[in-house]
């Protein structure tokens, strides 16, 4: 049947070959009798049928069957729930052709898939040694380019050669131009002779300086012991005024010992003796009590067994130092003297302030209640100027004693001993606004934190003061806007918190910055915004109680700021 089989069918062997009986054949013997007895191209299922008589095309491949399913094996062994794991989709098939039957039945290979894998190829030299053949051309052509570079050389070689002989000539006319230059050589000679002159004479200047220099100024030999330690020195050279400034008894120095003019022994041999051996100058005081005299040296190293010293007499300045110290002994007495009496002075200035407090408020209390009675009892019988006064009378009464009172607060505030404790200046900030919001029913007042701020080591009551006093002020100076808003943020600085509260209120012209903090000082009037001119002073109070500073920034009718530091908590320690 397959020898009669039409020229334009193919064979499609599936998976199992038996014979009429039933009878299974072997693979490679049933695929030989198929191939022997058949003239049209026969295609398999299995790419194991190419190389067997198979044509070829897109056969299932048992090796990626085999893969596929080793990588789901895998996935069960590590652990992965079966039903967790997909269906593999993967392709198992492959393109695969045999090159002996596509040239037997005229198949192009141009007509074959991408990609597709051909078995029985003709062996070809090019192919196989494709790699060694690339090889040898890069080779081939690193040759040539060498030999090109070799060729460039020997012509620069020549080019050299040329040039060395260009220069032998230029050297023979710079001999004669040289052999020319004698009568300048000559010219440069007495130029050096000049310049010998002038040494010279240099020589005399630096001569007369060491000759009319004050300080002290010789050069010694060092005088050694068996052991070869320094014992003495012995002068070599000096200047005028050494005999000036040591006033020995002697008067003839040069090659004579420091013991034969002094007739004491030298207290800086120590010295000399490590600046011999180091070579390093030395700057150092020296005291001789034979002398009573204290003595500056500035000493060098000369050569290895001479010394220069430059020294001066400073017995004088010592003594004048003694005379300051002894003065600032009795300056810190008379300070102490003098704080003790302030002290004295600042407490009875404390319960004077408080005897003429309660002496103000006693009368002021007294003119407040007799206009509330005059009112409560003539008040319709009076006409509307009259209980305007009273009301006025009343109103100055309650703003003295509120101003007593704050007052009485900025003393305590300054004489309060700071009770330092750890808290969240953050979370205090933002309960004191709300305190004061609460009082501004009505009003819309926004307040931002732009960045956090540090928890502090500070007076927990002192710091809740201030935070009143500066919000207190934000609040009051915003209070013409349709929109108060409140920034507040802190600033990490090299060893402090640096915090600002600005607003977007009144604000303030600086040219008179310097009143803000100042006792009673405003910039504005009461009726345009009450206070008393107390709050920012008790600001600075507090402040540099902690070892801070404050101040104030701002544009008139575009708002304020108010900037203070305080030290950090712990050295190091970021806390924002």
């Amino acid at each position: 049947e397959l020898k009669q089989a039409p020229k334009d069918s193919i064979i499609v062997i599936t998976t199992y070959y038996s014979d009429i009986d039933g009878q299974v054949a072997g693979f490679e013997n049933f695929s030989q009798l198929v191939r022997d007895n058949s003239s049209v191209p026969i295609y398999d299922l299995y790419d194991f049928g190419i190389g067997h008589g198979a044509l070829g095309g897109s056969m299932l491949s048992g090796y990626l069957q085999g893969e596929s399913a080793a990588k789901l094996a895998l996935q069960v062994l590590e652990g992965r729930d079966v039903s967790q794991i997909p269906v593999d989709r993967s392709k198992t098939t492959r393109y695969i052709f045999d090159y002996s039957l596509l040239q037997h039945f005229n198949i192009p290979l141009s007509r074959l898939p991408s990609g597709s894998e051909i078995i029985n190829r003709p062996y070809n030299v090019f192919i196989a040694y494709k790699n060694l053949f690339i090889t040898i051309a890069i080779i081939f052509v690193l040759l040539i380019f060498f030999i090109i570079i070799l060729i460039h050389y020997l012509r620069k070689v020549s080019r050299m050669k040329n040039e060395l002989y260009e220069s032998n000539s230029e050297l023979a006319q710079l001999y004669e131009e040289l052999a020319a230059s004698e009568e300048e050589l000559r010219q440069q000679l007495e130029e050096l002779m000049e310049m010998q002159k002038s040494l010279e004479q240099s020589e005399e200047r630096y001569r007369i300086l060491f000759e009319k220099m004050l300080n002290g100024f010789f050069v010694f030999e060092s005088v050694l012991n068996d052991e070869g330690e320094l014992v003495d020195i012995r002068f070599v050279n000096m200047n005028p005024a050494v005999k000036k400034q040591l006033d020995a008894r002697s008067e003839e120095y040069i090659g004579k010992t420091w013991m034969e003019v002094m007739g004491y022994k030298n207290r800086a041999l120590k010295k000399y003796e490590n600046i011999l051996k180091t070579g390093e100058a030395a700057h150092f005081e020296i005291y001789y009590p034979e002398q009573q005299r204290y003595y500056l040296d500035n000493a060098f190293k000369v050569d290895d067994t001479h010394v220069g010293v430059v020294f001066d007499n400073i017995t004088e300045y010592k003594q004048a130092i003694k005379e300051v110290q002894k003065l600032n002994e009795e300056l810190e007495k008379r300070v102490v003297e003098r704080t003790s009496e302030l002290q004295s002075a600042v407490q009875e200035l404390e319960a004077f302030t408080y005897t003429v407090s309660h002496d103000l408020k006693s009368p002021l209390r007294a003119i407040d209640g007799y206009s509330r009675i005059v009112m409560e009892d003539f008040g319709n019988e009076m006409d509307e100027e009259a209980v305007q006064m009273i009301s006025n009378i009343m109103d100055i009464c309650k703003d003295m004693i509120e101003m007593i009172n704050k007052l009485l607060r900025y003393a305590t505030t300054s004489r309060t001993v700071l009770a330092k404790e750890e808290f969240d200046l953050g979370e205090m900030l933002c309960d004191t606004f709300n305190e004061l919001k609460s009082s501004c029913m009505g009003r819309k007042i926004d307040l931002i934190i732009e960045n956090a701020l540090p928890k502090v080591e500070a007076d927990r009551i002192l710091m809740k003061q201030l935070l009143t006093n500066l919000l207190s002020n934000a609040v009051k100076f915003t209070k013409n806007r349709a929109g108060a808003i409140i920034r507040v943020g802190c600033v990490k600085k090299e060893d402090e918190y640096m915090i600002y509260i600005k607003d977007n209120g009144a604000g303030f012209d600086m040219e008179y910055s310097s009143k803000l903090f100042g006792l009673f000082q405003r910039l504005h009037s009461s009726e345009e915004f009450e206070g008393s001119g107390i709050g920012l002073v008790t600001v600075r109070k507090i402040i540099q109680k902690h070892g801070g500073r404050v101040w104030m920034e701002g544009r008139l009718d575009e708002g304020a700021a108010v900037y203070f530091t305080l030290p950090y908590t712990k050295p190091g320690d970021d806390n924002i």
